[in-house]
């Protein structure tokens, strides 16, 4: 039992080795500012509500009003359309009505004569 005690007091005792060396570390003073958190997930976004452009109607566009990315709401318009056909369209169609009321502007004016005739008595009834 003393051997016992003589090696824990041996183990004990101070050594002659000087301790190591503290390291030296830089330090700066904390900053304050705003911190976001984020989450990093693997998945597909897609938006709630989503538009797809198709074309109705043929031509050329003279201007685009909306730009990619941009928010547009229902009714805003995106584009104008080019309108010499249509322009043309609409002229050559308001010609066939001209041309189509001509004969009606004719016989109302001879619906008129005859009626002028008949008060005068100058034709007949038959």
């Amino acid at each position: 039992m003393l051997s016992f005690i003589l090696a824990s007091m041996i183990a004990s005792a101070p050594s002659k080795e000087s301790p190591p060396a503290a390291a030296k570390v830089r330090v700066s003073r904390p900053l304050r500012r705003e911190v976001r958190d984020y989450l990093i997930f693997a998945g597909q976004i897609e938006p709630v509500q989503s538009v797809q452009f198709r074309p109705r109607v043929t031509g050329g566009l003279l201007k685009v009003s909306c730009r990619p990315g941009q928010m547009v709401k229902r009714g805003d318009a995106l584009f104008e359309i080019d309108p010499t056909a249509y322009q043309a369209g609409l002229d050559k169609a308001e010609a066939e009505v001209e041309r189509a009321q001509a004969p009606v502007v004719r016989w109302k004016a001879e619906r008129d004569r005859a009626r002028q005739r008949l008060e005068k008595e100058a034709i007949r009834q038959d």
